[in-house]
C-alpha cells in the first residue's frame, strides 16, 4: 500500500520534505519499504516543477506503525511548526509539529489508513 507524505509550511516545505525522506530512507524498521518523491508535472508555461510529496510504499512486518513512529519522532525534531499530511486511498489526516504528543496518536490515526496492509486489529 502507498502512503503519500506532504507538508505545509510557511515557506520551507521543499527542504522539510528532503528531509524528511532521507530520515525515512535511514529509518533501520523502514528498510524493506520504498521512499520516493516521483516527479511532479510542471504547469502550463514552467521550464519543471519540484515534486511536493513522499510517496512510501509500505512492506509487510509491522511498517505501518514504524512509519507512524519514525514521523512522529521526525515531527518532534521540527523547530517550525509546520503540518504534515499522510494520505491513502482511504483516507486523509494531518498532525502539526507542535501539538502532536507522541507516536500512539500517530498509529491510531494511521492505522485505519493503512488497514489491509500489515496493520494489526486492536
Amino acid at each position: 500500500m502507498n502512503v503519500e507524505v506532504s507538508i505545509s509550511d510557511a515557506g520551507q516545505y521543499s527542504a522539510a520534505l528532503k528531509n524528511l525522506q532521507g530520515w525515512l530512507r535511514a529509518e533501520p524498521a523502514l528498510r524493506d519499504c520504498r521512499v520516493t518523491r516521483p516527479p511532479a508535472v510542471p504547469e502550463p508555461g514552467q521550464m519543471g516543477a519540484v515534486s511536493d510529496v513522499l510517496v512510501v510504499a509500505l512492506g509487510s512486518g509491522g511498517s505501518a506503525a514504524a512509519l507512524a513512529g519514525s514521523l512522529s519522532v521526525w515531527l518532534s525534531t521540527r523547530v517550525n511548526d509546520l503540518t504534515l499530511n499522510i494520505r491513502t486511498a482511504k483516507g486523509e489526516v494531518k498532525f502539526r509539529a507542535r501539538s502532536t504528543k507522541d507516536a500512539k496518536e500517530m498509529i491510531e490515526a494511521i492505522a485505519p489508513l493503512v488497514s489491509g496492509s500489515d496493520s494489526q486489529p486492536s
